[in-house]
């Protein structure tokens, strides 16, 4: 199996870390820390990292956990899927910019569980979200789920904030031109207002 070197370089303002590659289509995984990637920070507040190039997954766990002070992710436009527990227990990341066109993409089970500080993100091209997504994201406030097929068992359980959802349009029609949701697992929405 061949790895991808991901390469790390600074991008400003000076608390923004860039990662990218070239020429790969998928990330498998960012390596060694210190070596690959890095989730060291000069004063640890109000990071941004932003993952550029032809990336179609992310790999699971990839963030998980991460105590460097991350407020926001930024995902290129290629992404296709979002690997299990990617993001899980991010106490700081405020904000994930994801993609807005394309064919949509996958965001795999507990990729932002736990992730308490999570007020915005914008899930309008996810197809599936799978088990426990966003569970406990209690600082999640609305969610546009305009392209969203399925919703994988508690997707957004216990996100006490929750107060707005926008789903597909619905249609009996057969021409192909509204999106349908397939399918709502048992506690999608539990504990939510």
């Amino acid at each position: 199996l061949y790895t991808p070197t991901v390469t790390l370089s600074e991008i400003a303002p000076s608390n923004t870390i860039l990662y990218y590659a070239t020429n790969e289509l998928v990330l498998e995984k960012f390596g060694t820390e210190g070596t690959d990637y890095t989730h060291t920070f000069a004063d640890g507040v109000g990071r941004i990292i932003k993952i550029d190039g032809n990336w179609e997954s992310l790999p699971n766990n990839a963030f998980a956990s991460s105590t460097a002070g991350v407020t926001k992710i930024i995902l290129p436009e290629t992404i296709t899927a979002i690997g299990k527990r990617a993001f899980y227990n991010v106490q700081t990341l405020e904000e994930v910019v994801l993609p807005t066109t394309g064919s949509g993409y996958t965001v795999g089970a507990e990729a932002f569980s736990k992730c308490a500080n999570l007020s915005n993100i914008n899930l309008s091209m996810a197809t599936t979200l799978e088990k426990e997504a966003f569970r406990e994201c209690v600082s999640l406030v609305e969610v546009n789920l305009a392209s969203a097929t399925t919703l994988g068992y508690n997707s957004f359980r216990d996100c006490a904030e929750l107060a707005k959802v926008e789903l597909p349009n619905v249609s009996d029609s057969t021409d192909g031109n509204s999106n349908t949701i397939y399918g709502i697992d048992s506690g999608a929405f539990e504990n939510c207002p």
